[in-house]
């Protein structure tokens, strides 16, 4: 089976893992809240949205800048896989820069071209994170955050360029386009955005392993 096809069976099943695991935790919220309460049992009711912005809005009164950027911290790393985290670190290191490309497929009838991939990029090489595979899903998670910029091509980065252009993920995309004209990749550079710097120097951990 060629790897691109395996890739996407790997995320359906990922997929489908996701929503069974939703749905038995749905069905088991469910049977808890429609089970008798045991006798003495105090029943506890979800709070209300409007109730957890009141709170939400009290407790700002009380945060301080260091609090609250903590608090923004946490929840950011709450939302990344370790995969991800070991992305952020490999880039943490000495403003490291790595290639980005993206490959779109051109039309002869004068069309806006089409990206057929995004987000592609050395550092999930560089970062060893387990699935390099999905170092595009992982890159586009955290521009998502806001904690990666994309730059300009950097000409001194022309040999990393072409050890990313040799990558399975990228040789597949340019198979895929198959138009008439002939595929345009676009070059670009991959770093920490100013959030992901302040989340990082933040965050590091002291073990020289995950970082300087």
């Amino acid at each position: 089976m060629p790897p691109v096809r395996l890739w996407l069976r790997q995320l359906e099943w990922v997929g489908r893992q996701a929503s069974a695991l939703l749905e038995a935790d749905d069905a088991s919220e469910h049977s808890a809240l429609d089970a008798p309460p045991e006798p003495g049992a105090a029943v506890s009711a979800p709070e209300p949205s409007a109730a957890a912005m009141h709170r939400l809005l009290l407790r700002s009164l009380e945060q301080t800048t260091a609090g609250g950027r903590q608090e923004l911290f946490r929840a950011l790393l709450d939302q990344l896989v370790p995969d991800e985290a070991r992305i952020i670190a490999s880039l943490g290191n000495d403003g490291m820069v790595s290639p980005l490309v993206e490959v779109q497929a051109r039309s002869a009838l004068g069309k806006a071209a089409t990206p057929v991939l995004e987000n592609a990029s050395l550092i999930g090489r560089t970062a060893a994170v387990a699935l390099p595979r999905l170092t595009p899903v992982y890159v586009a998670h955290l521009r998502s955050l806001g904690l990666l910029a994309i730059g300009p091509e950097d000409p001194a980065l022309a040999r990393e360029y072409e050890v990313l252009m040799a990558d399975d993920v990228v040789r597949e995309a340019l198979d895929q386009t198959d138009g008439l004209l002939p595929p345009r990749v676009v070059r670009r550079t991959l770093r920490l955005s100013p959030l992901g710097q302040e989340l990082w120097q933040a965050t590091k951990p002291a073990d020289p392993e995950f970082g300087p």
